[in-house]
């Protein structure tokens, strides 16, 4: 699939295929651009058995779906803010699941920047499924902060890039503890472990979850996933064997998380008979000092 670039855009196309392709956490899913506008971005990623919620659902995890919307924004606020500035990462994005994707179905994103207003840009996105392109699978809303007057957004960036390593060693504390598995294949896909006796999930720092090789920092997609699933685990912990299902989840980035283990653990606020509200914070060396915070409802489903 080539990319196609629509006439006028304030940004070169190699600028914009290197923050498309070598963002090492989009290098690790396999997303590609598809195309490039003025405002807006559009990207796809393939369906992948590794980036499942569930082997036997053959569906792609909302932490993918998450990190797509993510990644199609932040690309869509590097397109509009050119020659401006540039954006300097993702203070908020809210995700509002409305379906499940089929199984084994590829996925495209579209990200819009509507807005930019000093040093905040606002955007929007939606994804999408290969086979049902009519019938969305979320949508999103968010902002991101603009550092003004960084050059016309056509520099490339000077990168030294290592060959990307999937996976690593886990961490000694959570490597010892018999009893964390795995949650999926996405989940060990990333890398992400949870501690039964702590309630607490840990991610290592895996170069592919690099967001910015600038910056060194983590993408705000993978800890949005990682939110979401001690959210998840927590409310299973709390509900017996009922599977939870996310209806939306609106994270807040509070600074950025350099390159490093993250850890994340969740609280319910409120736990009704079908509703559940959760709050779930991540930090890295200091939990009074969190990265990012998640707010999300969840549904709750049958006992399996």
């Amino acid at each position: 699939m080539t990319p196609q670039f629509a006439p006028g855009l304030r940004v070169s196309a190699e600028r914009i295929l290197q923050a498309a392709h070598l963002t090492p956490a989009h290098a690790a899913l396999g997303t590609r651009l598809v195309s490039a506008a003025r405002n807006s971005v559009v990207v796809n990623i393939p369906w992948q058995e590794r980036l499942c919620a569930e082997a036997a659902s053959e569906t792609l995890a909302n932490g993918v779906v998450a990190s797509l919307l993510d990644h199609a924004t932040g690309l869509a606020s590097l397109v509009r803010v050119a020659g401006e500035g540039v954006p300097a990462g993702t203070m908020d994005l809210r995700v509002d699941y409305i379906r499940q994707p089929d199984a084994r179905e590829a996925l495209f994103a579209e990200g819009e920047c509507y807005n930019v207003n000093g040093r905040v840009a606002r955007v929007r996105g939606l994804v999408w499924g290969a086979r049902r392109p009519q019938d969305p699978i979320a949508h999103c809303s968010g902002t991101y902060a603009v550092t003004p007057g960084e050059g016309s957004g056509n520099e490339l960036e000077v990168l030294q890039i290592p060959q990307l390593a999937l996976g690593g060693a886990q961490p000694d504390d959570v490597a010892c503890d018999a009893r964390a598995l795995p949650l999926s294949p996405y989940h060990a896909f990333l890398g992400l472990r949870q501690s039964l006796m702590e309630e607490t999930s840990h991610l290592p720092g895996w170069s592919q979850h690099v967001g910015s090789y600038r910056r060194q920092t983590v993408h705000g997609g993978v800890i949005i996933a990682q939110l979401e699933a001690a959210a998840s685990h927590h409310l299973c912990s709390q509900n017996g064997a009922r599977r939870p299902l996310a209806l939306n989840v609106t994270t807040e980035f509070l600074r950025p998380a350099p390159l490093g283990e993250v850890h994340a653990r969740a609280r319910v606020l409120r736990l009704g008979r079908t509703i559940a509200f959760v709050r779930a914070e991540a930090w890295q060396e200091n939990p009074d000092r969190p990265i990012a915070l998640l707010h999300g409802v969840f549904q709750l489903g049958n006992p399996v």
